[in-house]
């Protein structure tokens, strides 16, 4: 008896060219991710949703801040901070209670913590808002619109827990046959960690200004949502590490207290 050998090969051919088809397709899945991944606002359409866009072109600027903040101890640009490489990295971190005399409790340096932080992202937002309302008035143009953009702008940012509040009063409005958008105030808000966190290095530095000492683990079986390490340096000075165990967000900071000299 004799085989036929051309049908099976017929079906190798055809499973081979299907399972190639496979790869490309899960190829071309994967670049449209990454592509969505590095620019999110490749999937938004700026004049149906000027919005979404907006919050797009922004968020990313507002994780940026927060995270410098919450590794410099909630001040951009601190007066009274030391140098100190942490994980490979030099970082300034900012005394939040500070003496230069021994034996004596520090004195709490913000002690508006809060509203130090609020203005430090409003201040430093001002920029990322210009550029991001100066690409979507491209967009409108670049789609036969003529558009009117107010000069200048209002940015009230409210730390919440668990994230962070931008309302930014700013006036846009744009023309077409057929229609148009207007509006003075955007709203958005950012899943964020920062203000809880900075609510825990104001107990601390409250602590560490009354009684030279921070109770960790009282604190710490009252709140076990956080981590707190505390590192002593060379300089004896304390520097704080405070973790939100759910986000895995970081909070560091100085502290100098009622510090004894060597040999005592």
């Amino acid at each position: 008896m004799f085989k036929r050998k051309g049908k099976s090969k017929m079906k190798k051919g055809q499973m081979t060219i299907f399972i190639i088809l496979g790869i490309v397709l899960v190829v071309v899945a994967l670049l449209v991710f990454l592509i969505n991944i590095r620019n999110p606002l490749s999937g938004i359409n700026s004049v149906k949703n000027p919005e979404a866009f907006l919050q797009g072109c922004i968020s990313p600027a507002i994780k940026e801040i927060s995270t410098k903040l919450k590794q410099t101890g909630g001040n951009l640009n601190p007066e009274e901070f030391i140098e100190f490489e942490m994980n490979k990295e030099k970082q300034n971190l900012t005394y939040l209670c500070y003496t230069n005399i021994s034996y004596v409790p520090c004195r709490i340096q913000e002690p508006m913590l809060i509203q130090k932080i609020k203005k430090e992202i409003e201040e430093e937002l001002s920029k990322s808002v210009e550029n991001c309302f100066e690409e979507l008035k491209e967009n409108f143009e670049g789609q036969g619109y003529t558009v009117e953009v107010g000069e200048g702008q209002e940015i009230k940012v409210e730390l919440l827990s668990k994230k962070i509040s931008v309302q930014i009063d700013k006036r846009f409005s744009s023309l077409k046959q057929g229609g148009g958008f207007n509006e003075n105030v955007f709203n958005f808000q950012e899943q964020d960690y920062l203000y809880d966190l900075a609510i825990v290095a104001q107990e601390i530095i409250s602590q560490e200004a009354n009684y030279c000492n921070f109770e960790q683990l009282g604190f710490s079986s009252i709140y076990p949502e956080f981590e707190i390490k505390k590192i002593r340096t060379s300089n004896l000075d304390t520097i704080y590490v405070v973790t939100s165990k759910k986000s895995s967000q970081e909070f560091k900071f100085v502290t100098r207290s009622c510090v004894i000299p060597p040999g005592f």
